[in-house]
């Protein structure tokens, strides 16, 4: 016998794996066994089935015992997709994309605009003043905007934070999501701590759909971005993205309370909530459907 690595045949056992012979090279320190078993090929449906269930709230080790796919693979899928799904086009925003870095989940729009641009507010005290977008107080007007809004330019936004960890309990991360008041759907997210540094990327984004209202729970780090005039601090006026928040930790496993399931990197946190975002728009895998 051989070492798979370095053809040196100084070789010792060293142990058992699973049941089987383990040797190790004394050469290079290479361990191994005798015999591996064959590459196991799923299919597209097996795929898709076990995926739907890490997104309806089954753990990694849950779906390893009831269909016999090995969490390590299970993990594997999850991380091509992601990968996937950042290089990819966005499937619900005209001419945005999905970025690979600290933006993933934020949609980008055509023409973010300047909040203070006179061509996209003219007259933000006048509320009464008839006419089109360019004033905001006027909630009747029949112009491009219905009462609600557009989903990807509300009327009124609601902003929140949805803690958990990765690691550890010390190691707190913070998913910080938008959305709109009157439609259902998370509309842009961003991971990292609970600072104004993490914040500003989302708002960036947020910002460009120049609402009437902002809604937050009053968090510090808001009114360093918001102007008072736009603000509104009430949990009250928040059902929407504490309902949205509350729908992420019921499907994913690892946003559970009380539960052993947890993030171990804060890459497969951030490919699970792309996965999850999608299945939840579509009710469809991307890539095996």
């Amino acid at each position: 016998m051989n070492c798979p690595s370095c053809d040196e045949s100084h070789i010792r056992k060293n142990g058992r794996k699973s049941g089987k012979q383990n040797y190790i090279c004394v050469s290079c320190g290479r361990q191994f066994i005798d015999k591996y078993e064959p590459s196991r090929i799923y299919s597209n449906q097996m795929k898709e089935e076990c995926l739907k269930m890490y997104l309806n709230g089954m753990g990694f080790r849950g779906i390893e015992r009831v269909k016999g796919v090995h969490h390590t693979t299970l993990i594997t899928w999850i991380k091509q997709l992601g990968k996937m799904m950042v290089d990819a086009k966005s499937q619900d925003v005209h001419e945005g994309e999905l970025s690979g870095d600290v933006y993933d989940g934020l949609r980008r729009s055509n023409n973010p605009g300047d909040r203070n641009n006179s061509d996209d507010r003219n007259n933000p005290g006048d509320r009464n003043n008839p006419g089109d977008r360019n004033n905001p107080g006027d909630r009747n007007n029949s112009g491009d905007r219905n009462n609600s809004g557009d989903r990807n330019n509300p009327l009124v936004g609601e902003l929140d934070e949805l803690e958990t960890f990765v690691g550890s309990k010390k190691n707190k991360i913070w998913l910080w999501t938008a959305v709109n008041h009157f439609s259902q759907g998370i509309l842009g997210w961003v991971l990292g701590d609970h600072s104004a540094e993490t914040f500003k990327p989302l708002w960036e984004f947020v910002s460009s759909w120049q609402c009437y209202f902002y809604v937050t729970d009053g968090w510090k780090v808001y009114p360093q971005f918001i102007d008072s005039g736009d603000h509104i601090v009430s949990k009250t006026y928040m059902t929407r993205v504490e309902g949205e928040n509350t729908r992420l930790r019921h499907y994913l496993a690892r946003l559970h309370r009380k539960t052993l399931c947890y993030s171990k990197s804060v890459e497969m946190l951030k490919y699970s909530i792309q996965l999850l975002l999608h299945y939840l728009k579509y009710r469809s895998i991307p890539i095996f459907s």
